[in-house]
């Protein structure tokens, strides 16, 4: 299994929080969401999701862990990726 990554959500005109979770451990500040809808599809929490990054060449599929907004109002999903694409062909 990968490491966790985290990504900012850059356009936010598509975004809107589902239910909310509660705070953070941690971070009392930190605010922890059950669900986000962006772009018209809904996302809740361990979803397996589809995804590409612009650095990578190839897709991977992923799990949404954690959905979370910072004290700073940052917007963050972080996702543990399951299979990239080369690993998948392989198994094939």
């Amino acid at each position: 299994m990968s490491r966790p990554t985290e990504a900012n959500v850059e356009d936010e005109t598509d975004f809107k929080w589902g239910n909310k979770r509660g705070n953070g451990v941690k971070n009392k500040d930190v605010q922890l969401y059950e669900s986000f809808t962006y772009q018209g599809d809904e996302y809740f929490l361990y979803d397996c999701i589809y995804f590409y990054q612009a650095s990578d060449f190839e897709t991977s599929i992923g799990k949404l862990v954690r959905i979370f907004e910072t004290p700073t109002h940052e917007k963050k999903v972080k996702v543990v990726c399951i299979i990239h694409c080369a690993c998948y062909f392989h198994v094939l």
